[in-house]
């Protein structure tokens, strides 16, 4: 099995566990569309016969400022939040489940779909 599965299939359990466990329930449902989702792609990886597509070196450089980025303005209106809501506010506006689930996103989109549009411009 090429590493690229056992990268997906790796991230997408824990994605479904943390979600068990912040909804205190064990999700079959997304992790089932995980495994159909993940054999139709590769099946349609091999039908094609379509890889990873090669990156230079500038490419690399774009990914690497995208996600510094991303990470750099996601933390900086999570902190506004925490300062507002703590010093200004004197209260917690969103749950403690919201701020953990952006923070999950953000880390999707800065590791997964930025380097992917990246790539295959």
């Amino acid at each position: 099995m090429p590493k690229r599965i056992w990268w997906m299939l790796v991230s997408g359990i824990i994605l479904v566990l943390i979600l068990s466990i912040i909804l205190e329930e064990l999700q079959w449902g997304p992790l089932v569309g995980l495994l159909v989702g993940i054999a139709i792609s590769e099946y349609y990886r091999e039908r094609e016969g379509t890889d990873d597509v090669e990156v230079d070196e500038r490419v690399q450089t774009n990914i690497g400022k995208f996600m510094i980025f991303t990470f750099s303005l996601s933390n900086l209106l999570l902190l506004i939040y925490l300062f507002v809501s703590e010093f200004v506010l004197k209260q917690e506006i969103l749950p403690s489940i919201y701020l953990i689930l952006y923070l999950l996103i953000t880390f999707f989109i800065a590791f997964f779909v930025g380097p992917y549009f990246l790539k295959r411009k």
